[in-house]
């Protein structure tokens, strides 16, 4: 019989989207294919003509994917294996994002929809931003796919040799003021053309997944929540206070932690900020989104 079917015009530039969303699925890897070995999946993510392919080229010592001055070069994302210093890993290339400037640019929908899954796919994403432009639009687009999928993220200001009158501390301050997210993520300063701490990038890649390779024991978990209500104590909330019975790791990425407590509705925002926030300090959830679950407790009990 005949498979799925899309009808299009080309001259009134109708239904292209719909098509290139068919030809996404019909792209899929069938399940009946040989699984693919599994390494960590590091996605090159940022906006076009940012550098992603030129730092691609370095880490494979061959030119993987063509390099030019016009934006959107590479349109389809790459998934290629590498071995760094002994370890292996699977960089993905995408097309970037950039603005939407009219409705017919299909194509940009096209490389939009490959992004998303690419970081949706990935263990860890390597935002590219260009040290000349700061934060735009596009990577800010970006920036709250990351943490939308809850993925781990490490910042690359890239053409940072072209950079003239600027410090990294004043760079990064602008970028955390824009993105609150974006503060947790390790940050490094490079050239991709040149290859400069190209060298740099894989110790943070390891450091950033090492937390996510071992889940924390209920015991440490327990233990740190009980120092930290001593510590500082919950605020009062209606004559309650948030109590926390107990604690327990239930995904690693990102890492996820399930909290069994008198009344969700007692956690205020602020004090989930602070043990989130003692959380990265002692554990090393350096670059990684940290996510608490509340549950309350089912039966009545007794509040002080």
């Amino acid at each position: 019989g005949i498979p799925k079917m899309q009808t299009v015009s080309a001259s009134q530039r109708t239904h292209l989207a719909e098509l290139l969303m068919l030809a996404i699925e019909t792209d899929r890897p069938k399940s009946q294919e040989e699984p693919v070995a599994k390494y960590p999946r590091i996605a090159l993510v940022g906006k076009p003509n940012v550098g992603k392919s030129s730092l691609l080229n370095i880490l494979l010592g061959e030119e993987r994917s063509i390099v030019s001055p016009i934006a959107g070069t590479t349109r389809d994302s790459v998934d290629v294996t590498v071995e760094i210093d002994g370890e292996k890993y699977t960089l993905v290339d995408t097309a970037g994002i950039r603005r939407k400037q009219s409705e017919k640019e299909v194509v940009d929908k096209f490389a939009f929809i490959r992004t998303k899954e690419a970081i949706e796919s990935a263990d860890l994403c390597l935002l590219m931003l260009d040290a000349n432009d700061g934060l735009h639009v596009q990577d800010k687009k970006i920036a709250n796919l990351i943490e939308e999928y809850g993925k781990g993220c490490i910042l690359l200001l890239n053409k940072w040799d072209l950079v003239k009158g600027f410090r990294m501390e004043h760079c990064l301050k602008t970028i955390h003021e824009e993105n609150p997210f974006l503060a947790h993520c390790p940050a490094l300063c490079l050239s991709a053309k040149e290859g400069r701490n190209v060298d740099k990038i894989f110790p943070v890649v390891n450091r950033v997944l090492e937390p996510t390779r071992e889940k924390i024991s209920t015991h440490a978990l327990n233990k740190f929540f009980e120092q930290q209500l001593q510590k500082l104590h919950p605020p009062v909330i209606g004559g309650r206070r948030l109590r926390i019975y107990y604690a327990t790791q239930g995904g690693m990425t990102p890492p996820t932690f399930l909290l069994f407590v008198n009344s969700p509705h007692l956690m205020q925002e602020s004090y989930k900020r602070y043990l989130v926030r003692e959380m990265r300090r002692t554990f090393g959830f350096e670059g990684l989104p940290v996510k608490l679950i509340l549950k309350g407790k089912k039966k009545k009990v007794e509040d002080e």
